[in-house]
């Protein structure tokens, strides 16, 4: 069950490797992720790709880099000076091997990104036994203006409640900048 790290790639599903990952963990949480480093390699695996799957729904500004990657970067922003042509169906590049100039790369808070999700969330998902602790089960996950994990029965966490910050925080302002904000009102 290895990883496919190929940027841009139509099968990749990580952007990170185990050792990062591990090297990463230990570095920011130490002793206390002792049980997550200790898992085997291919749980470490499985958290990586479900956690890339997951940062795969939200909703990104700009556009994949090529239509034929499965993953969401690296990506094409219309407002960048560096890219500065408008992306159409007839320009828009199949495979991301055929970008001969300028390609765009994974920017390394993307990276810190799909760690902290498969260490804070993914991790916390596959660990639970729901039916020893049903409160503890989870109800919801949201990324954007009100960051929350929440768990049936209580809220665990809510980037806009009253000073309230919670470390799933650190996964938007990793993201945040690529994050489309989607607002809108009663016409």
């Amino acid at each position: 069950m290895a990883l496919d790290l190929t940027v841009g790639g139509s099968s990749s599903d990580s952007y990170v490797a185990v050792t990062t990952l591990m090297e990463y963990i230990e570095s920011v949480y130490g002793d206390n992720a002792s049980t997550f480093l200790d898992l085997e390699t291919s749980a470490l695996e499985l958290r990586l790709k479900l956690s890339a799957l997951l940062m795969n729904t939200f909703p990104y500004r700009g556009v994949k880099a090529s239509r034929n990657q499965r993953l969401e970067f690296p990506r094409w922003w219309r407002t960048d000076d560096e890219y500065d042509f408008i992306i159409d169906d007839e320009d828009y590049i199949l495979d991301y091997s055929d970008i001969e100039e300028n390609a765009p790369t994974i920017p390394a808070e993307v990276n810190y990104a799909q760690m902290e999700i498969a260490y804070q969330t993914i991790n916390h998902m596959l660990s639970l036994d729901p039916l020893a602790f049903p409160e503890k089960e989870i109800k919801s996950f949201e990324l954007g203006g009100s960051l929350a994990l929440e768990f049936f029965g209580t809220q665990a966490s809510n980037s806009m409640s009253k000073a309230s910050i919670s470390s799933l925080d650190i996964i938007y302002v990793y993201l945040g900048k690529w994050y489309k904000r989607i607002s809108g009102g009663v016409v």
